[in-house]
């Protein structure tokens, strides 16, 4: 398995992004587009017990926008929290925010989404070029997004000691203690 490590120099070091939600009532955002994707996803072995079909693509032109972004924001100080989608999908992306940090900082969300693509596909697809961040001000983060032609959309707030995931006009939701 190839592996890339990467060290880099923070012009200001209170200036970073963790992994975990760091507090309630940031805004949840999801950069980057799910697609139709489950081939060779946690989801599709653990699910149907297949280890099948073609493997997300990757597409470098948008990850150079995305990682750009992302190192604009953070280093503005717009966004505290910033987890990839990989493995496992939204779903595990949104539960590891929330039990990742410090166990004093069990901090769990309420997400809900809409759209056109199948709620498993949503949930568990391990599109590539995705990632989670809250932050106050969203509006701000949003229209970097679109001027950096990333897709972003606000999925929910953090907040409460649960994890609550929804999909608009779904009766299927995941609910667990964070």
């Amino acid at each position: 398995t190839p592996t890339i490590a990467v060290v880099g120099l923070l012009d200001d070091a209170d200036r970073h992004a963790v992994s975990h939600w760091t507090r309630a009532g940031l805004t949840i955002v999801l950069l980057g587009e799910t697609r139709e994707e489950l081939g060779g996803s946690e989801w599709l072995a653990l699910r149907r017990g297949l280890e099948a079909g073609l493997p997300p693509r990757v597409d470098l032109a948008h990850e150079r926008r995305l990682q750009a972004l992302l190192a604009e924001t953070i280093a503005g100080g717009l966004v505290p929290t910033a987890h990839d989608v990989g493995s496992g999908g939204l779903a595990v992306a949104l539960a590891e925010c929330g039990f990742s940090g410090p166990a004093a900082l069990r901090i769990g969300c309420r997400v809900e989404f809409g759209g056109r693509l199948r709620v498993d596909v949503q949930l568990f697809g391990e599109s590539t070029g995705r990632v989670l961040i809250a932050c106050e001000d969203a509006d701000a983060v949003l229209a970097r997004a679109r001027a950096a032609g990333v897709p972003a959309r606000r999925i929910g707030t953090t907040g409460g000691d649960r994890v609550v995931i929804g999909a608009v006009g779904h009766p299927a939701w995941i609910d667990t203690a964070v």
